[in-house]
Order: C-alpha cells, then sequence, then structure tokens
C-alpha cells in the first residue's frame, strides 16, 4: 500500500488497482513511468520488497503497451535492486526473462 493524499479521499493506494489498469493507452504509459518513480523512491528509502512490487507492477504495465523504454527501464531497476542486495545470480537472471 501506498500512503498519500489521494482523489478518492483515502490516504492509501492499492498498486493492484492503479489507473493504467483501465486499458488506455496513455494513461499505461504515465502510470507505468509514475509507479517506477514511486519505486525508486521506495527503495531509496530502504523499502526494498514495496520498491520490487512495484518495479514489477511497471514492469507488466509496459509488456502490457509494448513500450520497451519502460519494460528495460524496469528490468534494469529491478537488476541494481538485486545486485545491490548482493542477489548477483538473481539479478543476472533478470535481463532473461521473457
Amino acid at each position: 500500500m501506498l500512503t498519500g493524499g489521494w482523489p478518492n479521499g483515502s490516504s492509501k493506494a492499492d498498486v493492484r488497482r492503479c489507473p493504467g489498469d483501465r486499458g488506455d493507452l496513455e494513461d499505461n504509459l504515465n502510470a507505468a513511468r509514475a509507479i517506477n518513480g514511486l519505486a525508486n523512491i521506495r527503495s531509496d528509502q530502504g523499502d526494498l520488497d514495496g520498491a520490487r512490487q512495484l518495479f514489477e507492477k511497471a514492469l507488466e504495465l509496459g509488456r502490457k503497451i509494448g513500450d520497451q523504454r519502460d519494460v528495460s527501464g524496469a528490468l534494469n531497476n529491478i537488476g541494481f535492486m538485486l545486485s545491490s542486495q548482493g542477489k548477483l545470480t538473481e539479478a543476472g537472471s533478470v535481463t532473461k526473462r521473457p
């Protein structure tokens, strides 16, 4: 869960139901980039599990719309995060994902 001021008045947002889930190409593109940015913030704050979840969501959206820039960015971020944790084998396998 993310915290913040959301339009529906809630103080939390469920990343499983983000704007990109509506299916609109532009919304998906914007959502993928925003989620990737949030994941970077989470990672910088030390919440690596939260960051991983968000990077995976950004990757899913990037693949859904076929945007190679977002796919490669999310894969790079996942790999970098894993390598910084010393998980080198897992980090190396990220680039081999279908």
